[in-house]
């Protein structure tokens, strides 16, 4: 009897025994954080690391502010707005002497700059011509390596076309003896070309020029869009009726407010010029455009008592990159 319950009591003590090491190994299992980790396959563990690495890689870097440059230069305060836009004055402060001054005798020979672009090593130049009674601009080209300056009036006329070949009609107004018709004929008095010019107000054509097949290839227009508000096309086209060249300028009374060059031939070359006025007649900002009308840069003229003193640069994200300030 006494042996029969001895056994009961190992039985009970065994089996007890057993249970307590099974609980403790299933609770050693669910604690333990690296459980799921260890029990993952080789591949399972390189695609996780694979994916952390990438996301990584994906967080996009702060860019870093631009570095403001700040010079002084010659402001040219009594040059009017139209005479010489600011990314020119911002130009010549980056110039050579030499190529400035060369520059400075074409801004105080001519009425109006346009555009003054660099490009390369050459600098481009569009300037007003009141003496050409065809188009009334030129396109200037000033070599930096040399400093020689190509000029090329606006305009597809042949030059020398004061000879017996040509035939000419003017205003009936001895005093101004403007011209109203001209026919260029070659040597065997053939026509190589004929012109037009038109002074009413009425007409938008003020030029135009046909060649011997009366295919137009020279045009010069101005548009009134209200009282105050003009706008002057000029237009040189191919052979084939395309535009090759053309500029096109708007008015809001006497400031201009649109500048566009355009080239086929040297797309890169064009440029679009966009500007506003105070209510003073003050320009307070110039945005410069690529051939695509991209914005590049806008530039915002600082004034002191009226008196152009400095230009600030932005770029096309609108950070100020550069400050010009008068010397």
């Amino acid at each position: 009897m006494k042996k029969a319950v001895f056994v009961g009591i190992l039985s009970a003590a065994a089996v007890c025994l057993l249970a307590f090491f099974v609980n403790k190994e299933s609770q050693t299992d669910s604690s333990s954080p690296n459980t799921a980790v260890e029990k993952q396959s080789a591949p399972q563990k390189q695609a996780a690391v694979q994916k952390e690495e990438t996301e990584d890689e994906k967080q996009p870097e702060e860019p870093l502010p631009p570095k403001e440059i700040i010079k002084h230069a010659k402001m040219y305060s009594s040059i009017s707005n139209n005479q010489l836009p600011l990314s020119g004055i911002t130009l010549l402060a980056e110039l050579p002497e030499d190529v400035r001054e060369e520059i400075e005798d074409i801004i105080d020979s001519s009425k109006n700059i346009y555009m003054l672009k660099k490009f390369d090593n050459k600098l481009l130049l569009l300037v007003e011509n009141p003496s050409d009674s065809r188009h009334n601009i030129d396109l200037k080209e000033i070599s930096l390596e040399s400093e020689a300056v190509k000029n090329t009036p606006f305009s597809s006329h042949i030059a020398g076309d004061e000879t017996e070949n040509d035939i000419w009609e003017y205003e009936d107004n001895d005093d101004t003896k403007r011209p109203v018709k001209h026919i260029k004929h070659d040597e065997e008095n053939n026509i190589e070309y004929t012109e037009f010019w038109n002074y009413s107000a009425d007409e938008p054509v003020k030029y135009e020029m046909r060649d011997s097949e009366n295919r137009v290839v020279s045009i010069k227009k101005e548009t009134i869009d209200n009282e105050t508000s003009l706008r002057e096309e000029h237009i040189l086209y191919n052979i084939d009726g395309s535009t090759k060249q053309s500029v096109s300028i708007s008015y809001s009374g006497p400031e201009i407010t649109r500048f566009t060059y355009y080239n086929s031939e040297k797309p890169e070359e064009g440029i679009s010029i966009f500007s506003d006025y105070g209510a003073d007649g003050n320009k307070i900002k110039e945005t410069v455009y690529t051939p695509d009308f991209k914005p590049v840069n806008t530039y915002e003229p600082i004034y002191k008592d009226g008196v152009r003193s400095g230009i600030r640069v932005l770029d096309s994200q609108n950070r100020e990159i550069e400050k010009i300030l008068a010397k």
